[in-house]
């Protein structure tokens, strides 16, 4: 199982502390984190150590935007709120998934290699270039074709990821 190994709670810890600089909730959030793991990798097996990290950084960004309340999780709803220093890092949450982060990184790599056998050649250059951080209209000028077309590849590809479970980052208001 992920959770027995060192380097993959030190991958969670940091996940841990990209969701929230409260260093108090950090450590039940770790629980949490470890528990939700544990479940997706019974439930979902045969996915990728980044898959999983991923999953577990989504369900824990999930509860801090719902105001959850860790212990209510564990007690029914009885306990108290996190209170307004759990909300989320956003310079932490921003390296976690910025293109210089390792984490990063390797996730971009792991949705790549996991849609690419299903789309069609196109599609997979498109995927490409995207990975690589392209927009639509460079991507449009680079393979002669109009912008509607490529953002047409770039819906599918999205359509497939979702159909695969991949879900989009969340957006922060700045």
């Amino acid at each position: 199982m992920l959770f027995d190994q060192c380097h993959v709670l030190e991958l969670l810890g940091r996940v841990v502390q990209g969701v929230t600089s409260n260093h108090d909730a950090q450590e039940d959030l770790m629980q949490e984190a470890m528990i939700h793991l544990w479940h997706q990798e019974v439930d979902e097996p045969g996915n990728s150590p980044s898959w999983y990290l991923q999953n577990c950084r989504f369900h824990l960004i999930d509860l801090l935007k719902r105001d959850h309340s860790i212990d209510s999780l564990l007690r029914a709803n009885c306990g108290s709120h996190l209170d307004g220093d759990s909300e989320l890092s956003e310079d932490a949450t921003d390296e976690l998934i910025s293109d210089e982060s390792p984490f990063a990184s390797v996730c971009a790599h792991d949705i790549m290699e996991l849609l690419a056998p299903f789309l069609i050649p196109l599609d997979q250059i498109i995927l490409g270039y995207l990975g690589e951080g392209f927009a639509v209209h460079d991507i449009a000028q680079r393979l002669s074709l109009s912008h509607q077309v490529v953002s047409k590849h770039r819906r599918t590809i999205a359509a497939l990821a979702i159909h695969l479970g991949i879900s989009p980052p969340p957006t922060h208001a700045h």
